[in-house]
């Protein structure tokens, strides 16, 4: 964008003539006055944005297709006709639907008067049957309604009639109610389930005076359209709304989708989120608080590996809700219903508040103060240090908790038995870490993978493990620029989504499969499962193509080597994708028992001499330490004395009975959670 003034504007930018600018791919237009050009394509209420001019609107949002539903942006235009002379538009127009035009002009409510009236017309229209329920609704004080009403409405209301009514709320999941009487039906609900997640969820109901958000399935909203009277529309004092049309109110766990399957998905808590009014509300925050009441902190998700934004509320020192924050780079303002719903572990009853040590005589947790806790922890990992102490920190730590329990284990206890693996993992996978992941840097993006014209999936389902990544890949699929390939033993819901080829792959025969991509040597062949792998090794070589590995992978003997393979005869590029949100800060750190933080060996003895330097000792223990089977096997033996343990559950790692028994063999433990 650039903004001009009339006497420069017609030579371009930089003295550019109008051809010059047209040939660049700029328009040249008019809004309120201010000369600007900006790319074909470019819809008026966004150049309106891009000059400082703030159009009200309802159903338009940046990351949604042009809908056009609420009317709320309407503007004046005129138009060069086929003589040059500017000719009005009959009627005010849409600026969220409507694409800027060489010559435009246009005149928004702050110069025509015709576009003020018809905004404060739409906005009369939108509040005859809103509810004036403002104190009790969650979104007062933060809602688009609101504000415009009074920016953009009329100062009082000539509607004097009774207001249509729902019963309420509809419980659409477990987790989002939908306040019917408060819809102004902007369609940005539906259009995100189409859209961006993909789920069947919520959609336009009926038409007229009767048209409504719903649920999509008719035998949920429980109406019959040819029994409906025509006078059904009545007010408070009569049966409310649309008499058969949703007599529901709460309709239990789960209600049902298109396809009569309960309602499920992982992004649904955005709609609340991206209602402009207060239809769409939480379940977990209905009720609990008013915006000015909140203090707000921005963090990042801590339930996968994406490291999503997301904006926490809390008041009184209590979590109330989450957020997805603004960050175009990673998650656009998107995050999964884990991300924004899964917060009730920070304030439940058995939250840790005190270190609790075990007593001697009955062997109960007692609680102490931190001075005595911190002097037994040091005592006892001394005492077991003369045997060995093993480390199992987890995947759910930040970068710099990676980090000190790294420096911790080299330096206190002066041991590699540092393992942050708590799942199902092998020497072959600390191999590939090392090489292909720990020092890699940045690598792929979240905007490469919209971009990229092959993904191949290994061991993977982003829909599960990675929303962020789900919601990329689907975004560039839709627009024709991705096509996504996986090797899984089926199809999922996920990769139906995503228009995903199954690469057929029986559990454990990863490795087999991957050594089977190989680019075509002659002409086809007519075998369909040679030929599919011909064409993906094809599509690989693509510049820009893409692997994903899932951490899954080590679980099959040879697979990840299979696939360093296939990326040296490719050459595409490749990103390892964990469950855990700590998982890749923990390489990068050498929370490994064969890696110094920066990826460097521990068998390297300048990487040693360096990084002991910096740590303030003569020197590290060089040799590989175990890894977290090789940990517990040692623990339940006796080799090791002591365990420092930290958000590990029993119940990830690849035998949990054999985990606790080496947790009870040891003579030491300390054990630091939350819960």
């Amino acid at each position: 964008m650039t903004p001009t003034t009339p006497a420069t504007a017609k030579a371009g930018p930089g003295g550019a003539t109008a051809g010059e600018v047209e040939r660049a791919g700029l328009i040249t237009c008019t809004i309120d006055g201010t000369e600007l050009q900006v790319p074909k394509g470019t819809l008026v209420i966004r150049a309106a944005e891009q000059v400082g001019i703030q159009i009200p609107r309802f159903c338009d949002h940046p990351l949604l297709a042009p809908a056009g539903a609420c009317r709320q942006c309407l503007v004046d235009v005129a138009t060069p006709g086929p003589d040059g002379s500017l000719r009005a538009m009959p009627k005010p127009q849409a600026s969220c639907t409507l694409e800027v035009s060489p010559g435009m002009v246009v005149s928004t409510q702050h110069t025509s008067p015709v576009a003020g009236r018809a905004q404060q017309g739409v906005m009369e229209l939108l509040l005859i049957n809103h509810p004036l329920d403002c104190p009790v609704c969650d979104k007062g004080g933060e809602c688009p309604l609101q504000n415009q009403a009074m920016s953009n409405g009329r100062a009082s209301s000539r509607f004097i009639d009774a207001k249509r009514t729902f019963p309420k709320p509809v419980k659409i999941s477990t987790q989002v109610l939908l306040d019917r009487d408060r819809c102004i039906l902007c369609q940005r609900c539906t259009r995100f389930s189409k859209e961006i997640a993909g789920d069947a969820f919520i959609d336009l109901q009926m038409r007229g005076v009767r048209q409504q958000i719903g649920v999509f399935d008719e035998s949920v909203l429980g109406f019959d359209p040819t029994s409906l009277p025509e006078d059904d529309v009545v007010g408070p004092g009569g049966e409310p709304g649309v008499a058969a049309g949703l007599r529901s109110g709460p309709r239990g766990e789960a209600t049902l989708d298109t396809s009569g399957r309960p309602f499920a998905s992982y992004f649904s808590g955005n709609t609340i989120q991206i209602c402009p009014v207060g239809a769409l509300t939480s379940a977990a925050y209905r009720f609990r608080a008013r915006p000015f009441d909140l203090v707000s902190s921005p963090s990042i998700a801590e339930h996968d590996s994406c490291g999503s934004a997301i904006r926490v509320d809390h008041r009184r020192g209590v979590v109330v809700r989450r957020l997805a924050g603004d960050d175009p780079a990673v998650n656009e303002e998107w995050i999964t219903d884990k991300d924004r719903f899964a917060f009730a572990w920070q304030s439940a009853a058995d939250r840790l508040t005190l270190p609790l040590v075990r007593d001697e005589q009955t062997h109960e947790l007692v609680a102490t103060s931190w001075s005595e806790a911190l002097d037994i922890a040091a005592r006892g990992l001394r005492s077991a240090a003369e045997t060995g102490v093993g480390l199992l920190p987890g995947g759910r730590l930040t970068l710099e908790d990676a980090y000190a329990w790294s420096k911790f284990a080299r330096v206190a206890l002066g041991t590699n038995d540092i393992d942050f693996r708590a799942r199902a993992h092998s020497g072959e996978e600390a191999a590939f870490l090392a090489a292909r992941v720990a020092g890699t840097g940045l690598g792929v993006t979240f905007s490469d993978l919209e971009r990229a014209p092959f993904v191949l999936l290994v061991g993977f389902e982003p829909e599960d493990e990675a929303g962020t990544v789900f919601l990329r890949l689907r975004k560039g699929v839709l627009a024709g620029r991705v096509r996504i390939a996986t090797v899984a033993p089926f199809a999922s819901g996920g990769t139906r989504k995503l228009r995903a080829e199954l690469v057929a792959a029986a559990p454990g025969t990863e490795t087999e499969v991957l050594d089977s991509i190989r680019p075509r040597s002659g002409s086809r062949t007519g075998d369909p499962v040679a030929d599919q792998l011909a064409d993906v090794a094809d599509r690989l070589a693509e510049p820009g193509a893409i692997v994903l590995l899932g951490e899954r992978l080590a679980g099959v003997r040879g697979a990840l080597s299979a696939a360093e393979r296939l990326l040296a005869r490719t050459g595409a590029r490749t990103a390892w994708v964990p469950r855990r949100a700590g998982d890749r800060g923990a390489v990068e750190v050498g929370a490994l028992p064969n890696l110094l933080p920066g990826g460097r060996s521990v068998s390297d003895y300048t990487a040693r001499g360096e990084v002991a330097a910096v740590w303030g000792v003569t020197s590290l223990p060089g040799t590989y330490g175990h890894d977290t089977a090789g940990i517990l096997a040692a623990a339940a033996d006796g080799r090791l004395a002591g365990l420092v343990v930290g958000g590990v559950d029993l119940d990830d790692l690849p035998d949990p009975a054999a985990a606790e028994r080496a947790l009870r063999a040891a003579s030491f433990v300390v054990q630091l959670e939350v819960r």
